[in-house]
C-alpha cells in the first residue's frame, strides 16, 4: 500500500512509515472500512475480503475402521479430512458430508466425502459375520475333553453372528 501526504501548501509526498491502518481484518469476507491516520488526519476506503477458494479436499488420515461386518454402521473416528485454498493455505473440516456405504452389501466399497463441492474417496470392505461357537465346557469344576462327563443341569449351546 502506498501512503500520499498533501499539506496546506499543495506540496505532497509518500509517506513509507509513521501512518497507522486499521480496520482490516484477513479472516472476515466482504466489505471492509479501511482508515489510514497519519498525523491526526485519517483517509478511508472499502475494501472487499474475498473468501479463499477452494482448490481441492483430500483425506490426510484415513478412519480407524475400513473392515465392517454387514450390518454395521460406517464409523469416521481418526478419519482427517484437510481443505486446501488457492493460495495454498489449508484447514481441517468436519463439515462434510459422506455417501456411497450401504451396510447391507458385502464386498469393497468406496466412500465419497463432500465438502462445498469437492470430494475425496477411501475404500473400505462389508464382510460377512463370521460365526462364532464355543466349546470347552467347564462344569463343577471339570473341563470337557471329549470323555464322557456326568453333570447336573440343562446343556446348551451357543452361536453367535450378530453385530460384534
Amino acid at each position: 500500500m502506498s501512503v500520499k501526504a498533501t499539506y496546506d501548501d499543495n506540496q505532497s509526498e509518500v509517506i513509507k512509515s509513521g501512518y497507522s491502518v486499521t480496520g482490516y481484518d484477513k479472516t472476515k469476507s466482504g466489505t471492509q472500512t479501511i482508515t489510514v491516520t497519519y498525523r491526526n488526519q485519517t483517509a478511508t476506503f472499502d475494501v472487499t475480503v474475498a473468501e479463499p477458494q477452494i482448490t481441492k479436499i483430500e483425506i490426510t488420515t484415513p478412519p480407524t475402521t475400513t473392515e465392517y461386518y454387514v450390518g454395521q454402521d460406517l464409523k469416521t473416528v481418526g478419519m482427517v479430512v484437510t481443505v486446501t485454498f488457492e493460495d495454498e493455505s489449508t484447514q481441517t473440516t468436519m463439515a462434510y458430508t459422506l455417501s456411497g456405504y450401504d451396510k447391507n452389501t458385502v464386498g469393497t466399497q468406496t466412500v465419497t466425502v463432500s465438502y462445498k463441492g469437492f470430494s475425496a474417496t477411501f475404500d473400505v470392505t462389508v464382510k460377512e459375520a463370521e460365526a462364532v461357537s464355543i466349546s470347552g465346557v467347564t462344569v463343577e469344576g471339570k473341563t470337557y475333553d471329549g470323555k464322557p462327563i456326568e453333570y447336573s443341569g440343562t446343556p446348551t449351546s451357543d452361536n453367535y453372528s450378530g453385530d460384534y
